[in-house]
């Protein structure tokens, strides 16, 4: 999809989830409302003054709006990997993904060509549509509801595996205490900590054989 294509699509989309009329629109950016049925489909593109002012409006990125970032949240824009928490390594991946979904890569051009393959009309489109895809189910993947409470029973293993989870720790001392809360029911030492941690790998299935069935589905 074009450029020109792309701002039209997504001018429509953002009035019709924000259920703002092109009229509305047109007086709120100081435009004809005949400009804005042309940019919806996609006749002409605003000059940047225009399309800075139209995102500004919708609460979006301009980059997002003429189809330069797939990032929608002005605010969200210019995070960078340190403010994200992010490693190199996980940067590499998802921007290795996204040169991938939008078909700015050469990889392996050469060893394709070299052996028929037309890179440009076979592998690029094969190669974005893989890397779109991907992309899409990591960002549901991440966006779940219940990915947090995946990630804290994986913390709760990665703890009790290392000898640092605070529950294993003061089990452990009411068990030797043969406190009345816990007595001896629990087996020993090791048996509780493998127990604990069955149940976590437990929970992880669970929640995770939830959310690829949610994404799936949807």
């Amino acid at each position: 999809m074009e450029k020109q294509q792309i701002f039209g699509h997504r001018l429509e989309q953002l009035l019709s989830e924000k259920g703002i009329s092109q009229g509305e629109f047109a007086e709120a950016v100081n435009c004809s409302r005949q400009s804005i049925n042309f940019y919806i489909l996609g006749k002409r593109n605003p000059d940047i003054t225009l399309a800075g002012k139209m995102a500004e409006y919708l609460g979006v990125s301009c980059d997002y709006l003429v189809g330069l970032s797939d990032i929608r949240e002005n605010k969200n824009a210019n995070l960078t990997a340190d403010q994200l928490g992010l490693t190199d390594d996980t940067m590499k991946f998802f921007a290795g993904l996204q040169l991938l979904a939008t078909g700015k890569t050469n990889f392996m051009k050469k060893d394709y060509e070299a052996i028929g393959f037309d890179y440009e009309k076979e592998i690029i489109p094969y190669n974005m549509a893989q890397g779109k895809s991907t992309l899409k189910i990591l960002n549901d993947l991440i966006s779940h509801e219940r990915f947090g409470i995946l990630l804290q029973y994986i913390k709760r293993y990665k703890d009790i595996a290392s000898g640092n989870d605070t529950m294993a720790i003061l089990q452990d001392f009411m068990v030797q205490l043969d406190s009345p809360l816990t007595g001896t029911i629990y087996g020993g030492k090791e048996e509780n900590l493998d127990m604990m941690k069955e149940f976590c790998l437990h929970i992880v299935s669970k929640y995770f054989d939830e959310i690829v069935k949610n994404i799936v589905s949807d």
